[in-house]
């Protein structure tokens, strides 16, 4: 199975219907994100509304998901605390929500870290 990764620091448009979207990032950093920069990978779909109370409703204990529309929008929240195994980068968190929350389809994953 081949995959495909593409790096870009800007959103392009999508319809979590055509190109599900899971979107990963710690809880402080995603409690920040405004509706308007995030909604192009999430209209017509996920309204603001939606957005707000999936945000407030994670407890990352390591971690955390919440599906916004169906499983083809998802916001995933990283472990708060860093050990000498879970590196400040937590790149395996990162690795297993995407392998947890992922549909098995192309989708578009926006990472939110800093």
């Amino acid at each position: 199975m081949t995959t495909n990764i593409t790096f870009s620091n800007v959103l392009t448009k999508g319809d979590p219907q055509q190109t599900p979207v899971l979107i990963i990032g710690q809880l402080k950093h995603l409690s920040q994100i405004k509706y308007d920069f995030i909604k192009q990978k999430l209209e017509p779909r996920v309204s603001e509304e939606i957005f707000k109370n999936a945000v407030s409703s994670l407890h990352p204990s390591p971690t955390d998901s919440c599906s916004l529309y169906l499983n083809l929008a998802t916001l995933a929240a990283l472990p708060v605390k860093c050990s000498r195994h879970n590196t400040p980068s937590r790149s395996h968190a990162i690795t297993r929500l995407i392998q947890n929350c992922s549909v098995g389809v192309d989708e578009s994953i926006v990472v939110r870290l800093c």
